[in-house]
């Protein structure tokens, strides 16, 4: 019977003892996320180059090269450039901080948070899937469920994987997200967003080069084409 006893709390302590261990490593994950999201968010500039590809059930949907200029308080200069289904696609977004104009169309005034919000989706989902998704203006995007991935290289630099979920406040289902961020730098270098429904799934991968924060930019790039 004492045996018995013994070995009945034997498995409950080791049963606490992995529940804790899994959530110091979910609490390390997220602590580190949080810790790239900071410098992106608090950088005085974000400059950075971005390849995305998005694949349906497993077959290319959509590529492009995407290169985004942020400068606080509210400036953006975006130009994307690629292909969706096989046809050419491309845009340019400038915000010079009280007018906004997307392609060919006419000067808007400019929302207050436009280079914040692309900090926020640089950080938490990914531009490509910001529009895949079409989530729209001033939406709450939740990360939850943070878990320690791999150590492993990618971008030709060592990286550490952290697992999330993102929670877009859509009726979809949620999106589970894998973020790897170089140990040196706690910058993002590669990002993979799994969307999967019941008769689809959609993968949206970007690959980040070039990132760089705090560096001075032509005051020119944020000029609206006359």
């Amino acid at each position: 019977m004492i045996r018995m006893m013994l070995a009945v709390w034997a498995c409950a302590a080791a049963n606490l003892s992995g529940t804790a261990g899994g959530q110091e490593s979910a609490n390390a994950a997220e602590q580190l996320y949080n810790r790239m999201t900071g410098k992106i968010l608090q950088a005085g500039t974000v400059q950075v180059a971005l390849k995305t590809e998005t694949k349906l059930n497993g077959n290319p949907f959509k590529t492009s090269d995407v290169r985004i200029i942020l400068e606080a308080p509210n400036r953006l200069w975006l130009k994307a450039q690629g292909t969706s289904q096989g046809k050419p696609e491309g845009v340019t977004m400038i915000c010079d901080g009280t007018q906004f104009k997307v392609g060919d169309g006419p000067p808007q005034a400019a929302p207050e948070t436009v280079s914040r919000n692309y900090r926020v989706i640089l950080v938490k989902m990914g531009v490509s899937t910001y529009l895949g998704t079409k989530v729209v203006r001033n939406v709450v995007i939740n990360t939850t469920d943070f878990k320690m991935g791999k150590k492993e290289k990618a971008g030709g630099v060592e990286t550490q994987a952290v697992e999330y979920v993102l929670d877009i406040g859509k009726p979809e289902p949620r999106l589970t997200t894998t973020i790897w961020i170089d140990l040196k730098t706690e910058l993002p270098v590669r990002r993979v967003t799994v969307l999967k429904a019941p008769s689809e799934e959609i993968v949206f991968t970007e690959s980040m080069g070039g990132l760089k924060l705090d560096e001075k930019v032509d005051p020119k790039t944020f000029e609206l084409p006359r």
